[in-house]
């Protein structure tokens, strides 16, 4: 490779990252680059600019008359602002007036004398007030204006209503009848800058003559070949308003240089600013035109077909985002228990959220569901609610909310989400792990229309809330998911009306099987075969002295692939199930697609979409644990779904060493803690999710501390739990154990221990408290989890993983560690290095350092002929410890 070559290669890769990182930004969040202008400023944007907005399809490249000080001068230009906040926690229609007007006079002095402290003249100084709100109830904030002057009842309502606006405008929703928190008050202090006065160029003609410095040969680009040409060099401060220059040219000045490319013709303004015009070539454009056509014969082009893709996105993430900020309970909040996400007319999914992998997956199987029940009888307006584990629900506590969306008549898709109620009813506060049947779960709503052509069935609301134990926090979160289906029913509606029905539904197909040729190329290069692996739960919930076996075979045949599950234990008559389509289906689906289309492993994003499905069958046995009959109870399948995925994982470990993990924690520690509150006539309930591991993998250690597989849920901060709960956290930190020894080390679980402050009853869901995840390619293997009632007290007593309503009484403490994964790879293959920063981690003990992986540390150093010679007697040559 000559030295030009090397060079254009690197500028190449340079420029591929650059339109990656904005396409990101751009096309995947729905925005069409062809309608903007592309801004090139720093030292090196105006090097790079041009190529980048080829590449993009963005027609105009525009470079500020300073661009590597642009940023500075934006600073120098700008206001000085000072803000200073304080906490109040105040309802504003029973705010403490005085209060409240004292704490904002001693905010104002303070942001005063800042600014004063700033240099600015008193004169020059201006506040206002905001406030932080949200509805009593919800965990996040919007700010808005707060009145100036004296607080009185009209300031309480002008907030309010402030608050029910911005709300409205953020999430597509407002809740006049709710009262409003003022969490946060703030004052905002500007001090008025003197600006800034940009001299405009003088004029001058087209000819740039003037600004010559010399003509220099150049290497370029052309069709991946290094190309000699002549170009031109100007001065910056030379140029006049009018100047075109073209390309090759390279424009000079003290802070930066402007590259135009062969083809690229740019103007300089009268503001200094050098306006490029980018040629798109035609050629290409009709190339690209010819790619797609709509069913109406449009012709799609490719930009406008990842447009389209990425407004799909976009707009499924702001419905998944609206629900987890506006709801009310803590599993929605902060776990984001939840999925969104737009269907077509016969549920395929469009789109997804990217929160909880088990949610939206079975998206698509409520839709068929509620399709499969109504049939016809869906109209416009209408707003359906469904939780049925037999027609594509995931369990019966995640409802599932849509909406139909009709454009011109005619039903084209739906806008639906799932989120996981605290309590649904049933015979225990949050999870009944003991439920005989469907029925003994709770409140059962198989596709029931809570609004009907926008009228709200105020029968079913009753109904739907006198059956459970928290309807004021269930009636928050169902709002929170009606403003959320309304937001991407509006935000898809748009779609279709810029592009069209039949663009937009054809481009969604198009992902589709773009998704599903991806996945398929993937599963080719898997070796075609039988790839098995099983395991031990610790116990269904009822019979505790009997395991549970699992064992899955994955069927690898050309660009299909088949989870067999035959083998697996028969169905439980506990809750201890999982329905075959919303949660043995979906698992299935999301383990090998992130298995084989990990965006750190690919180089092109592959979207979550129906056609992730289509090369994957999943075969279980009719009345096993993974394919439950009508009328088995389903609450608890998450641990199933857990270590179903890590079985997947384990199975291909031998053919897909790159991407497999050692055993993960695979479990789902949940705890349902609830306080009967009578002054309120019903239960405070929170349900935790706590967090497990990951296995080591190739070239990286495990993760601690992380729910891992198909959770994927957020941890619940302490400070959102003792604000909202009976509930004070008195340990959360790793758990003491180190870690499981491997070339990479495997991740480290949690332990957490929560006092309960009123009595009241606990219910559990979890499992590995038996069998330890297992370690791969000569690691070891992790550790089991415990659950400990009042631990190193007289009344301690270890409970088992899975247990319902278990009564607690103020003052009793609850212990939960939760598993730690296995090592991948044999420990004597780890870097000295590593297990010498292990060790200073406490992640090891050093008295075992060198027995498990032969490293020999003394006075805080690694001995390195020492270790080598450890090692050699291991079976380790000194070049194979290099």
């Amino acid at each position: 490779m000559s030295a030009a070559e090397a060079a254009l290669g690197t500028v190449t890769i340079l420029n591929h990252n650059m339109t990656q990182a904005i396409e990101l930004n751009s096309v995947r969040r729905g925005y069409d680059p062809r309608d903007f202008a592309l801004v090139a400023f720093g030292g090196a944007g105006p090097l790079h600019g041009c190529e980048v907005a080829q590449a993009l399809r963005v027609p105009t490249v525009v470079v500020p008359p300073a661009p590597g000080i642009t940023s500075a001068i934006g600073l120098l230009a700008s206001d000085i602002t000072r803000t200073v906040g304080r906490t109040v926690f105040q309802i504003a229609g029973q705010a403490d007036a005085k209060r409240l007007e004292r704490e904002f006079a001693e905010i104002e002095s303070d942001v005063g004398e800042r600014l004063l402290a700033d240099g600015i003249e008193q004169a020059d100084i201006a506040m206002t007030r905001e406030a932080d709100c949200r509805y009593v109830g919800q965990g996040y904030e919007l700010r808005v204006p707060f009145p100036a002057g004296a607080l009185t009842a009209d300031t309480a309502t002008a907030v309010a209503e402030s608050y029910h606006a911005a709300h409205d405008r953020e999430y597509g929703g407002r809740f006049d009848d709710m009262d409003v928190e003022i969490v946060n008050i703030h004052v905002v202090g500007v001090g008025l800058g003197e600006g800034l006065e940009w001299a405009g160029l003088e004029a001058g003609g087209p000819d740039p003559s003037a600004a010559l410095l010399g003509t220099a040969p150049m290497v370029v680009d052309r069709d991946g070949t290094p190309t000699e040409l002549d170009a031109r060099h100007y001065d910056r401060a030379l140029l006049r308003a009018g100047n075109v220059i073209e390309g090759p040219a390279l424009i000079v000045q003290t802070d930066s240089t402007t590259y135009l490319p062969p083809g690229f013709v740019g103007t300089v303004s009268t503001s200094g600013n050098v306006i490029i015009d980018v040629p798109l070539d035609n050629e290409s454009d009709a190339d690209e035109s010819s790619d797609t056509t709509s069913a109406d014969g449009t012709q799609i082009d490719k930009v406008t077909q990842r447009v389209i893709g990425g407004a799909l996105e976009s707009l499924a993430k702001e419905m998944g985002s609206a629900l987890w900020r506006m709801a009310f309970s803590s599993i929605i909040r902060e776990s984001e228990d939840l999925g969104a996400g737009i269907f077509d007319a016969d549920g395929r999914m469009l789109c997804e959220s990217d929160q909880t992998p088990m949610q939206f997956g079975a998206l698509s199987g409520n839709i068929r569901g509620i399709i499969g029940l109504l049939g016809d009888d869906i109209e416009d307006g209408d707003v359906i609610i469904h939780n049925d584990p037999y027609r594509g629900a995931s369990h019966s506590s995640d409802i599932c909310v849509a909406t139909p969306i009709y454009w011109k008549g005619e039903l084209v898709a739906y806008s639906a989400n799932d989120a996981h109620w605290i309590d649904i009813g049933g015979g225990a506060p949050g999870y009944n792990e003991h439920a005989i049947d469907l029925w003994a779960e709770g409140v059962h709503l198989p596709a029931l229309k809570l609004y009907e052509r926008g009228v709200l069935n105020e029968q079913v609301e009753r109904m739907l809330f006198a059956n459970v134990r928290t309807p004021a926090i269930n009636q928050g979160d169902l709002r929170a998911q009606l403003a959320s289906i309304e937001l991407g029913k509006r935000r898809f509606i748009e779609l279709l009306g810029r592009y069209g029905k039949h663009v937009v539904m054809d481009t969604a197909s198009s992902w589709m099987d773009y998704a599903e040729g991806r996945l398929r190329e993937a599963i080719s290069a898997i070796p075609d075969g039988d790839y098995a692996a099983e395991g031990n739960m610790d116990d269904n919930g009822l019979d505790r002295e009997t395991p549970v076996p699992l064992k899955v075979t994955v069927k690898v045949r050309g660009d299909a692939l088949t989870l067999d599950l035959t083998g697996t234990h028969k169905e439980s008559p506990s809750a201890f199930n999982a329905p075959f389509e919303g949660t043995t289906q979906v698992t299935a689906y999301y383990i090998v697609r992130t298995l084989l289309l990990d965006e750190v492993l690919i180089d092109q994003h592959v979207p979550q979409n129906d056609g992730i499905f289509r090369p994957i069958t999943v075969e279980a046995p009719l009345g096993c644990l993974f394919n439950p009959r009508v009328p088995r109870a389903c609450t608890s399948r998450f641990t199933q779904a857990q270590r179903l995925a890590d079985l997947v994982i384990q199975a291909l470990a031998p053919v897909l060493p790159e991407q497999a993990t050692a055993g993960n924690s695979a479990s789902c520690e949940v705890a349902a803690f609830a306080v009967f509150l009578p002054e309120q006539e019903q239960y405070q309930v929170h349900v935790e999710i706590n967090e497990g591991s990951y296995g080591g993998r190739l070239g990286r250690d495990g993760m601690d501390s992380v729910d891992c597989l198909v959770a994927n849920t957020r941890n619940n901060p302490i400070e959102e739990l003792e604000s909202h709960y009976k509930i004070r956290t008195e340990r959360y930190e790793l758990r003491d154990e180190p870690a499981a020894p491997g070339e990479w080390r495997g991740g480290i679980g949690i332990v957490r221990e929560n006092r309960i402050l009123a009595d009241g009853f606990v219910s559990l869901q979890g499992d590995r408290h038996l069998e330890a995840p297992l370690g791969i390619f000569g690691g070891s293997p992790g550790q089991v989890g415990t659950t400990t009632k009042n631990p190193g007290t007289p009344e301690e007593e270890a409970l088992p993983a899975k247990l319902a309503g278990l009564p607690m009484k103020e003052g009793d403490v609850l212990r939960i560690v939760t598993p730690s994964s296995g090592g991948y790879g044999n420990p004597l293959d780890r870097d000295p290095t590593l297990v010498l920063r292990d060790v200073n981690d406490d992640l090891v003990r050093a008295e075992t350092v060198e027995e498990i992986y032969g490293v020999i540390i003394r006075d805080g150093m690694i001995d390195e002929d020492a270790t080598a010679a450890s090692r050699a007697t291991r079976g380790r040559t000194p070049e194979e410890n290099a």
